[in-house]
């Protein structure tokens, strides 16, 4: 089976609810997880990230899938969550299951806190390519191809957009998408046919640098953070995080710490002028990658008010683009 990259979406904004005329679509909640295509062969399975990694190892739950999926094979698109109690998105479950990296570790996590990947498209079944067909008739053929579990689910959809949003508001999820029916699946593309409605301010951004706390190595009091300007092909500032007052949860905490002394570099990607904001920085290789949240953004595009999501582990760096 070929290797597909996710299609993407654009920015929408919520004021296309109330056009009169918006007929032709569908729309479907958003969830702030990991991007992954499910590859199933026969007995066999794969989730691959979007660094194209499988990650099935350190998912072992997920071996279970090919008994729910009704195709001898397949490909589909989804995004995997972490469920609470409440059998609600969790991002701190999910940061710890994506922070651990031991098998033997992850493997008794995927007992404590199980994966659940909710599928919204399909590819490919049976080795026919499902790409050039319209959005309406691959959710059919996604519905009859998979069989609800704890593990996989297929994400519902509706065509009553306002209703949806009012739903995503009261449990405060990422956002929502509205899809034109007959669009055709993109890979690797960012299309008008998918709007992403946001109500949550979240973006990707590279931690460019840390500033050390006195003259310890060990500890900082500063992220300084970066996204990707295709424009130029460069890295910009987008702002800081004060480490002593932002609320960084200690999973991430411990991962930074862990993880940014390899990372010190004389190859800085910001411009002399910013850089220059920050006398006393140690400046990174562009690797560790998080999800923010923030306030809004000022007329400069910088960031009000950031605050660490969880790290991300699926991205890279030049996936961190400045939206326009």
């Amino acid at each position: 089976m070929e290797i597909y990259e996710p299609m993407l979406s654009q920015k929408g904004d919520k004021a296309i609810l109330e056009r009169p005329n918006l007929v032709g679509y569908l729309f479907e909640p958003c969830f702030e997880g990991i991007r992954v295509l499910i590859y199933k062969d026969k007995k066999d399975i794969a989730v691959f990230n979007r660094k194209k990694k499988d990650i099935v190892n350190l998912y072992p739950e997920f071996l279970d899938l090919p008994a729910y999926i009704k195709a001898k094979s397949c490909i589909l698109d989804g995004v995997l969550l972490i469920l609470n109690k409440n059998k609600t998105p969790d991002p701190n479950l999910l940061q710890q299951r994506e922070l651990t990296k031991n098998l033997m570790k992850a493997k008794s996590k995927s007992k404590r806190f199980p994966a659940t990947i909710f599928v919204f498209d399909i590819i490919e079944k049976n080795g026919i390519s499902l790409i050039e067909e319209p959005l309406k008739k691959r959710k059919l053929v996604l519905k009859e191809s998979v069989e609800n579990s704890s593990n996989i689910m297929v994400v519902p959809y509706t065509l009553q957009g306002k209703d949806l949003w009012e739903q995503v508001k009261k449990e405060k999820l990422k956002g929502m998408i509205a899809k034109e029916m007959n669009s055709r699946y993109m890979p690797n593309k960012s299309n008008w046919s998918w709007l992403e409605i946001s109500n949550l301010n979240t973006t990707d951004v590279v931690i460019a640098g840390i500033t050390p706390k006195g003259k310890s190595k060990e500890n900082f009091k500063e992220l300084i953070l970066a996204k990707y300007n295709e424009k130029t092909d460069s890295f910009r500032y987008v702002g800081k995080i004060d480490a002593e007052k932002a609320k960084i949860g200690k999973e991430i905490l411990l991962n930074i710490k862990e993880n940014f002394k390899p990372l010190i570099s004389g190859n800085i990607i910001l411009s002399n002028d910013e850089r220059s904001l920050f006398e006393q920085a140690l400046w990174l290789k562009p690797s560790l990658i998080a999800k923010v949240k923030f306030k809004e953004k000022d007329i400069q595009n910088k960031l009000i008010d950031p605050e660490i999501y969880r790290l991300v582990s699926d991205k890279e760096p030049k996936d961190c683009r400045i939206e326009n």
